[in-house]
């Protein structure tokens, strides 16, 4: 047939007991032929697939088959037409649809026929029955597998679900569990939390408590020794007594006021008052404040300053507690015959403070932790002189302040130690002086004044008042609000030294009933002189009315020179 060409399709073959396709036969022919129509592409060839062109001419099956690729005419032959068998034989006399039987060479076959529209040609595409079956076979044990690995895993599925289910509940109230925990944990969290700012401001109305109590018998101390240095002759055999009352008690007052430091540091409440000052000044006078301390050790101290200034801006009283408190510990923790050397230099825009020792040094492991409070670098038998263990914590704090850093270093236990600060300097110019203790006037000097003393501790209000008449200046003793209000008012002083926690009316209270009662012309000069000696006992006694205030033990070489200034302004 002149319309076989080569091209390559593939023509369906199917049994009626399957849905779809058994297998496919590879087929070259035209796209504009007759047998076009009947060519889809399926699946998968087949090994024993065979098509063939089958048509009847009288009582005989004439065959087109086998279509080889290098030929374009199909090889025919012709069979009986009554051989019931052959599915080419029933698709000549008009049969179509699937059947079984066997094909012309007696092999069990399954075929599929149809007549090609608008000819006498039938086509029928045949498959052998074996392969079939084995193909079905192997199909089976496939469904079969893939039935059982379902079923395998559904029931795996099912077990997991469930084994999930158990574990979700499991895991469901375990969450409960830690979630009942963990409010429960927040709820005492938040109870201690509340409690512990309880505490705290307990802690620090203990210590404001305790601070007022400690004073006042420092003060009443402090004025004794004061009086008898300055009775009559000096007395040998008393000399050393008085010293060591002025120093135990000046000891116990620098405790008190560590104490409260650490408390404010920690509430982040202190403020410094700043202003332009020389370091060299600074480092001389703790020298001085320390000197009994150090000649008390028996130690050496070098002393190494510049001759040009070393200009700062800073609290003076703050960095000379900060140097008060290195050269302290340096001469506490250190054997007698020690030496130490304390040295100031300008290091660029900075300034460099160095205190070092010859004492017991301080181990490798306690270096990180040396400026924490209560930390000590020796247990209290080999430290002289006590303390409490928060002097470097207070000089680590103070420091920062000042926008510097402290630093410790030390080569282990007995091999001494060194503490270095480091601070902002100013431009390379003389700082502006600001008044000190040497620049007032000679103690009790100025007119007499008429003082009033306020307190309701016995031996305060008589050391004091013996203290200021000693001056020079007539003093009367009120030992009650009531009773200070009433004698003030009748008989107005120039100066009222007022405590203020008094009894029956606090300090504050006498101070506002005072400047309500008698006129500004009176010109009278409200000084607290109290324990309590917080920023904001201050900021309240300026707001009371009071002039100035000083925290006890009071220095009355200070107080002296304070009531000197009279009639001039008294300094905020």
């Amino acid at each position: 047939n002149s319309d076989v060409v080569k091209v390559d399709l593939v023509v369906p073959l199917v049994a009626a007991e399957l849905p779809e396709p058994v297998g496919a036969l590879l087929l070259r022919v035209d796209a504009g032929h007759s047998l076009y129509p009947l060519v889809q592409a399926w699946p998968r060839p087949s090994a024993s697939a065979q098509a063939l062109l089958v048509r009847r001419e009288g009582d005989q099956v004439v065959f087109l088959q086998d279509l080889p690729a290098g030929s374009r005419t199909a090889f025919s032959f012709r069979l009986p037409l009554g051989d019931p068998r052959l599915p080419a034989a029933a698709a000549a006399r008009g049969y179509e649809g699937s059947m079984e039987g066997r094909d012309y060479r007696g092999a069990p076959v399954l075929a599929a026929t149809r007549q090609i529209p608008g000819t006498d040609w039938h086509l029928v595409a045949k498959i052998d029955t074996r392969e079939v079956y084995a193909a079905l076979r192997d199909r089976l044990r496939r469904v079969a597998l893939l039935l059982a690995l379902l079923w395998a895993t559904v029931a795996t599925g099912a077990i997991l679900v469930a084994r999930r289910h158990h574990e979700r509940e499991r895991l469901l109230g375990e969450v409960q569990r830690l979630a009942a925990d963990l409010q429960a944990t927040n709820d005492a969290l938040r109870d201690k939390s509340a409690r512990l700012v309880v505490a705290d401001r307990r802690k620090d109305e203990f210590l404001a408590v305790l601070a007022h109590e400690l004073r006042n018998p420092l003060a009443a101390i402090g004025a004794a020794s004061y009086m008898l240095e300055r009775s009559g002759p000096p007395v040998p055999a008393a000399a050393l007594p008085r010293t060591v009352i002025a120093r135990q008690t000046a000891h116990l007052a620098r405790l008190v006021d560590d104490l409260l430091d650490v408390a404010r540091i920690t509430r982040g409440t202190v403020e410094l008052r700043t202003e332009e000052l020389d370091l060299r000044d600074v480092m001389q006078r703790a020298v001085e404040a320390t000197q009994h301390v150090i000649a008390e050790r028996q130690h050496a101290l070098q002393l190494t300053l510049p001759p040009e200034p070393l200009p700062l801006t800073g609290d003076r009283v703050r960095l000379e507690q900060v140097v008060c408190n290195l050269l302290s510990n340096a001469a506490r923790y250190m054997e007698p015959n020690g030496r130490i050397w304390a040295a100031a230099e300008r290091d660029g825009d900075a300034i460099v403070l160095r205190v070092r020792d010859t004492g017991i040094g301080i181990a490798t492991d306690l270096l990180p932790r040396i400026f924490e409070p209560f930390v000590q670098a020796a247990p209290r038998s080999a430290r002289a002189g006590g303390g409490l263990g928060i002097g470097l914590a207070l000089v680590q704090d103070l420091v920062r302040l000042h926008g510097g850093t402290v630093t410790a270093r030390s080569d282990g236990p007995d091999r001494g130690s060194e503490f270095a600060i480091r601070l902002p300097a100013l431009a390379r110019r003389e700082p502006a002086r600001s008044a000190t203790a040497e620049d007032g006037p000679p103690t009790g000097a100025g007119a007499a004044r008429r003082v009033v003393v306020v307190d309701d501790d016995q031996d305060v209000a008589e050391m004091l008042s013996q203290a200021v008449g000693s001056w020079g200046h007539p003093v009367r003793v009120a030992h009650g609000g009531e009773e200070a209000i009433a004698l003030i008012t009748a008989d107005p002083p120039e100066v009222v030294l007022l405590d203020i926690g008094l009894p029956d009316v606090d300090g504050y209270e006498v101070a506002r009933r005072l400047r309500g009662r008698l006129p500004p012309a009176a010109g009278i000069r409200l000084v607290a002189l109290t324990g309590f000696g917080q920023p904001e006992d201050r900021a309240r006694a300026f707001e009371a009315g009071f002039d100035r205030h000083l925290t006890k033990p009071v220095d009355l070489e200070a107080l002296a020179r304070l009531l000197a200034e009279l009639p001039g302004e008294v300094p905020p």
